[in-house]
């Protein structure tokens, strides 16, 4: 602040209580906004250090920020409530950090979001894990959709020239240089390990010669010249007209050049991955050596501070060599990416380390990773050192497939700049939790747990674990959602929770003034956040729609094996053969045909959770004086993405609850498969409890603005409006407006109170709950007589369905909708109810409770009340007990006595 201007008093007031609470922060007694005495545990100070510490400084607007959703910039606008709201979390964070205890429930049971809110560093650590998931989900969606249009220009133009027949699907030179290029994998690969083993190689050198051979013979057919040109393409800058031209001075193919410009913004976008993933890695590094994620002053005075600063000089270097290639044009790199695997290899070995790092260790270590950045860029444009083996072979470049290079470079790339924020999040993370107590512990085994997911996945299992789980979930996915109109009409429905969540006024408003060229700034920033970080899908993340189903690729998922040994050579196998490739590519294509409506639901649901919630909340700091543009960016997007997280949910395996997401530690691979579906229930119950407990932590604060205070009442609302409309209608329409946490509750009571007719949603997945229909059905089991087993088992004991039900339920096995379409729909269509079908889609059946509220709304104008007239009731005569003779009479007899009155004269008889 300039000192010549005279600050207000209510500038001065503000100074002097943000000091007060930095003052408690620090360990220090303060008085508080009722005038009360107040001093905190010391635990802070000890795990965050003081409030004047970058990383204290830190902790401490986290706190701020959860007490008010506002940046300590905006301090002028707080109120007495909102420092009184700060003083308690303060006192509160101070306390969870003197005893950070985990339930049972929590440890396992409890969706991350929930677990993690515990302590500020964990909540801020979280944030962290899922903004890098999102990015990384934002650039692989963009990645592949280039990808898609690359592949399909380059096969239209293969098609074209004659290479190839239109009905063979895909590239057919593009599959056989991928085969082949595999084979001298595995070739190579049997070559390096009988050079280590000192056995003759001749028979390999020549099978690899052989190999190479052919690839060059399809690059020099028909369907190969259309990937050499796009190569020769690549490998160009343009000239003085802007235009790059073959070596005799022609222009390429209209095609080729479309395929290359793709090609070419697709690089540049991982490029600037990669650049970011470096700059990141800097950082890491700092963390590693110097325990600080920038360089002080006085580290700059140290040996293993100088050691350092000499490393960042070579990866400064690295990003200028990527940024000039970016800039010129022909930036197009041939080999696989050996330097991001090495990197990663080197970090992982210095932060294996026990003791503390010594200028050696820094020597050492540094020198190693200068001399992988180094190599890196000078052979930017040549084979890989694994195949320096071969000088005397002229194989210039060791992919020629430029397609696997555009694949595998941007996977790769993605998955580096990934490891490096979560190394650096994770390293920030540990180094400030509590460590003394058992329940200290137990809390930094959980962190530790969610870091290691987040980073490498399911690649510790076995293979033949993942393909499993990829398999049955993939099926029960397809056979229970696939196709789901109803499930998408709901997902939609959902929606108005967060309406109620943001506030319906300021929804509204964000609606009403998204078009106003007076917004046009902010709807531009929120455009560009959104393509760097945010919602805005090519195609909407496989992740997002298919309940976590598709899992994360990259390097660390990669389809190759890579070992370095101590000279530096690598070698390279391909892990996974052709049959699961090809298993595993058909169940990404079906997942996402079959998600077809959750995709566009979803896309839609979170696009308008991300910018409704950017938008308020940017107003919302630009009124509370909050002039800088970064900080009005940044805590604007934070607070979308978080918004986005707490109402949509995260369905990355790194967010589940440890029973259902795969953890190692819980039920693993088999808890995968039995709660499947079940982190939309279990997020539900954790955001509504989240809401709850903030709602009463305002109450005592008497923040009587604060939205947490309010949206129990507008759930509670939204609530009794579905039930009333539902009455009104009598159709039960909170099938379409779910509370699950609520219904299930409902069931639980209903079941403690003795009623024994209750059938719930049941509590296991779909591949648990289809076993044991058919072992009912088959009678190779028989399920116990018991409201318990009633309740978690739900609609999956046969013994308990009729023979209609029966067969409905054996046609959703194959697929959901397809059962309703046979055993409702069509059915429905025949008897001319067509207005029946929705109400059999949306499942909003007319229900006894239902069926009472339309009375007592309607009273007596509802046809319910009203008494049916009595009709006359036709009483059949007894049979007579008189036999008919059996004897054929003449049509003059038969037309005066019909059967009837034979039969009625007979019996007259027979009584007389």
């Amino acid at each position: 602040m300039n000192p010549c201007i005279k600050r207000t008093s209510k500038e001065i007031d503000t100074e002097t209580k943000l000091l007060a609470m930095r003052d408690l922060f620090d360990g220090k007694a303060v008085d508080n906004i009722d005038g009360e005495r107040m001093k905190v545990d010391s635990a802070l100070v000890e795990s965050y250090s003081t409030s004047d510490t970058s990383f204290g400084d830190k902790m401490f607007k986290e706190i701020i920020w959860k007490s008010t959703y506002k940046p300590i910039e905006a301090a002028g606008s707080f109120k007495d409530a909102d420092w009184r709201r700060i003083s308690k979390e303060i006192k509160k964070e101070a306390e969870g950090l003197r005893n950070p205890s985990l339930s049972f429930l929590e440890k396992y049971g409890f969706v991350k979001r929930g677990v993690m809110r515990k302590h500020a560093v964990t909540n801020w650590f979280n944030r962290q894990i899922n903004a890098t998931s999102n990015y990384e989900r934002t650039k692989y969606s963009q990645f592949t959709h280039r990808n898609r249009n690359i592949s399909k220009i380059l096969r239209q133009e293969t098609i074209r020239t004659g290479g190839q027949r239109i009905t063979f699907l895909g590239i057919k030179a593009e599959k056989q240089l991928e085969k082949l290029e595999n084979k001298l994998f595995e070739t190579l690969h049997d070559i390096a390990n009988a050079k280590k083993n000192k056995q003759d190689t001749l028979y390999l050198d020549k099978e690899a010669n052989r190999v190479r051979d052919e690839i060059l013979d399809v690059l020099e057919s028909k369907g190969g010249e259309v990937l050499w040109d796009f190569v020769q393409y690549m490998n160009k800058s343009p000239d003085k007209t802007g235009v790059i031209r073959k070596e005799d001075g022609t222009e390429y193919s209209r095609a080729i050049v479309e395929a290359g410009t793709e090609a070419r913004n697709m690089l540049n976008d991982m490029g600037a991955v990669y650049i970011s993933g470096l700059k990141k890695h800097s950082e890491v590094v700092n963390l590693a050596f110097l325990n600080s994620p920038r360089i002080t002053s006085k580290d700059r005075t140290t040996p293993i501070g100088q050691r350092v600063i000499q490393y960042q000089k070579r990866i400064n270097e690295q990003v200028k060599g990527i940024q000039e290639g970016m800039k010129d044009g022909n930036y197009f790199p041939h080999y696989l990416m050996e330097t991001m695997v090495r990197i990663e290899k080197e970090m992982d070995s210095i932060n294996s380390k026990k003791d503390p790092l010594t200028s050696q260790d820094a020597e050492t270590h540094l020198g190693r990773l200068e001399s992988v950045l180094s190599k890196m860029r000078d052979e930017i444009h040549r084979s890989p050192v694994s195949t320096k083996h071969r000088r005397h072979l002229a194989y210039d470049n060791w992919i020629k497939n430029p397609l696997s290079v555009l694949r595998k470079y941007g996977l790769d790339a993605m998955a580096f700049n990934k490891a490096q924020y979560l190394k650096s999040a994770y390293a920030q993370t540990i180094k400030h939790m509590p460590r003394e107590s058992e329940s200290a512990h137990a809390m930094n085994k959980y962190v530790q747990d969610v870091y290691t997911l987040a980073d490498k996945g399911f690649t510790d299992r076995p293979g033949w674990v993942n393909k499993t789980v990829r398999v049955l979930t993939g099926f029960e996915f397809l056979s229970k959602i696939g196709f789901g109109v109803g499930t998408a009409a709901r997902n939609t429905m959902s929606g108005l929770y967060f309406i109620q969540g943001i506030g319906n006024r300021k929804f509204a408003r964000y609606m009403s003034e998204w078009t106003n060229p007076i917004n046009n700034k902010i709807v531009k920033e929120i455009e560009r956040v959104e393509k760097e970080a945010g919602f805005k899908f090519e195609d909407m993340a496989e992740e997002l729609y298919t309940e976590g189903l598709v899992p994360t690729k990259g390097v660390r998922g990669s389809e190759i094996d890579m070992v370095v040994d101590s000279e530096g050579k690598a070698s390279f196998r391909y892990k996974e053969g052709k049959a699961w490739k090809t298993l595993d590519s058909s169940l990404s294509y079906a997942a996402g045909k079959g998600a077809i409506f959750q995709r566009v639901t979803e896309n839609f649901l979170r696009r308008h959770m991300f910018r409704s919630s950017f938008f308020t909340k940017y107003k919302e700091l630009e009124a509370s004086n909050v002039k800088n543009e970064k900080i009005l960016r940044e805590k604007s997007k934070s607070f979308a993405l978080d918004m986005v997280n707490k109402y949509a949910f995260e369905y990355a395996a790194h967010q589940k609850a440890p029973i259902a997401g795969g953890d190692p530690g819980s039920l693993g691979a088999a808890g995968q498969v039995i709660f499947q579906f079940f982190h939309y229930p279990m997020s539900f119950a954790q955001s509504q409890s989240e809401i709850l407990r903030n709602s009463k932590d305002a109450a005592l604060a008497r923040q009587w603005d604060n939205p947490d205070l309010m949206i129990p009442m507008k759930f509670a609302s939204l609530g009794l409006m579905t039930g009333l409309m539902s009455g009104v209608f009598n159709r039960d329409f909170t099938r379409l407006l779910e509370n699950d946490t609520v219904d299930r509750l409902k069931e639980i009571i209903k079941v403690l109170s003795g009623d024994d007719e209750v059938k719930g949603r049941g509590y296991i997945g779909p591949a648990a709950g289809d076993l044991i229909f058919f072992a009912t059905l088959n009678e190779l089991i028989e399920m116990p007589d018991n409201v318990f087993v009633d309740l978690i088992a739900g609609y999956n004991n046969a013994y308990k369905l009729t023979d209609e039900q029966k067969r409905a339920r054996l046609w959703s096995t194959l697929n959901v909708e397809a059962s309703k379409i046979k055993h409702k729909h069509i059915p429905t269509l025949q008897s001319g109810g067509n207005a029946s079908i929705l109400m059999h889609e949306f499942g909003t059946y007319p229900r006894a409770w239902t069926r009472e509220l339309h009375k007592k709304i309607w009273g007596k104008q509802s046809n319910l009340n009203k008494e049916r007239k009595k009709m006359p009731v036709f009483v059949k005569p007894p049979e007579s007990s008189v036999v008919v003779p059996n004897f054929k009479p003449s049509s003059q007899f038969s037309n005066m006595y019909s059967d009837r009155k034979r039969r009625d004269m007979l019996s007259m008889l027979d009584n007389l």
